[in-house]
């Protein structure tokens, strides 16, 4: 997936400092999410974990990341782009590359999120499944999904936080796309729309990001 020019614009640049402190923000996800880029990274760069926080040049994340994360617990999600650009550096990959690896891996992996709640390739159960799959992975913002024909579904996903518009539209499209291509579907097309500024939360610009989802 390429990403459409909506999410290129520099608005959606992550900040150079991260808009709360490590740990702090009100925005969070699930540890399996932390854990996972931690064995993508054993994987897949050469020195792990030591050489991506070299490339982090942020003390307070460095120390964030050395707590112990536990798979079913909640944490900030902010750091994770930031993280994601260092592993970027670490593999000389552009950051797009790195979230749509890094999902691409996890699916491989594990699938588990997504795939066992995708198990009927019906339009109605989908887009029912949706919202849940989300809320298991973040705690912030809603998803809000319905069918629009028997392979077809539109949604919008609202009360995103403006630093992390891009990488979780890279994560959603490849994910997504992947779980639905597993299944068996075939011509699987996951397209976001333009972004549409939808209010603030703790501070922070959110957006709303309109999608379709459709498949053969």
């Amino acid at each position: 997936m390429s990403l459409p020019a909506d999410y290129e614009r520099p608005i959606f640049d992550l900040p150079a400092a991260l808009p709360f402190a490590p740990g702090s923000s009100p925005f969070r996800v699930a540890g399996v999410v932390y854990r996972g880029l931690f064995e993508f990274i054993e994987e897949h760069v050469p020195g792990g974990l030591k050489r991506v926080r070299s490339e982090l040049h942020q003390p307070e994340l460095e120390r964030f990341l050395e707590a112990r994360f536990a798979v079913s617990s909640w944490y900030d999600v902010t750091p994770v782009p930031y993280l994601g650009q260092a592993v970027a550096r670490a593999r000389g990959v552009s950051f797009a590359r790195q979230v749509q690896d890094a999902n691409r891996w996890s699916e491989e992996r594990a699938g588990v999120i997504y795939r066992a709640l995708l198990v009927f390739l019906s339009a109605d159960r989908i887009a029912s499944a949706l919202p849940r799959a989300a809320a298991v992975v973040h705690d912030f913002g809603k998803v809000y999904s319905q069918p629009d024909g028997p392979h077809r579904i539109v949604g919008r996903r609202v009360g995103v936080p403006r630093p992390l518009v891009r990488w979780l539209v890279l994560s959603h499209a490849t994910y997504l796309e992947l779980a639905l291509r597993r299944l068996g579907a075939s011509s699987v097309r996951v397209e976001f729309g333009p972004p549409e500024r939808d209010g603030q939360a703790a501070g922070v610009e959110t957006y709303q990001l309109p999608f379709t989802l459709a498949w053969a």
